[in-house]
């Protein structure tokens, strides 16, 4: 009696452990959707372009500047709040349920997919000295950036030196963007909410429950052959067993 009750301590030391870790690594995630939603709410950019008139002396320098919000970036503004309230509420079922499969692997494509975005639009980003434009020979804002510049610039033909003769815009596709409270803050969450739901565990549950102790994990790493796949858990109980017998005897 004495044997069966030290092995099954043994077969199921890990489980607290593995479940303590669900519940930090999903409430990392459901902590830093919240704070995505907050930034959403913050300025998140400013871009900028120049323009003149004449030249030499006689030559007039225009600035026209905008701070953008990702309320001001439709319809790309709405994916982020969007992606927050999706990861917030699978979070949310995950600390209810336990790390299922199918929570963890939309989660880990969420925070993919943002972290993606964050690298290609942080690229984007060139203030330079504040003065002048960073030329480029064709678009260059991105599906983000891309279409608020272009209404910048045409709020800047519209301008009333920009009805004067001889005004042109310094670059047609020149522009400078640096990034406020709100994109530095997202820059920030984002890869760290990526880390959370993709972290690879030390150890998992059974592959029978389908629950692991990490997010990404019950998709990634519970498969046959894996640390925590079913031939690792039938070797444990095999473990078990022989253990077993061998205290019989």
């Amino acid at each position: 009696m004495s044997g069966r009750a030290e092995g099954g301590v043994g077969r199921t030391g890990r489980a607290p452990a593995a479940n303590y870790d669900t519940h930090v690594a999903w409430a990392a995630v459901g902590a830093l959707s919240l704070a995505t939603l907050v930034a959403c709410a913050l300025p998140a950019f400013q871009i900028a372009t120049d323009a003149y008139i004449g030249a030499g002396s006689e030559q007039q320098t225009f600035t026209y500047s905008r701070k953008l919000g990702l309320g001001d970036l439709r319809p790309w503004s709405l994916v982020v709040p969007a992606g927050a309230l999706a990861l917030l509420g699978l979070s949310v079922a995950a600390l209810r349920r336990g790390n299922l499969a199918a929570l963890a692997v939309p989660a880990a494509v969420v925070a993919a997919l943002g972290t993606i975005a964050v690298i290609d639009l942080g690229g984007r980003m060139n203030w330079g000295d504040g003065v002048g434009v960073i030329g480029y020979s064709k678009p260059s804002g991105g599906v983000v950036l891309q279409p608020a510049l272009d209404d910048l610039k045409a709020d800047a033909r519209r301008s009333p030196e920009g009805r004067r003769p001889g005004w042109v815009l310094l670059s047609e596709h020149g522009y400078r963007a640096r990034p406020l409270a709100g994109w530095r803050f997202l820059a920030l969450a984002v890869p760290l909410l990526a880390f959370s739901a993709r972290s690879r565990p030390s150890g998992c549950s059974s592959v029978r429950d389908r629950r692991c102790s990490r997010p990404l994990c019950s998709a990634c790493s519970c498969w046959p052959g894996s640390s925590c796949g079913p031939s690792a858990s039938w070797s444990e109980d095999q473990r078990f067993s022989s253990a077993r017998f061998s205290r019989r005897w």
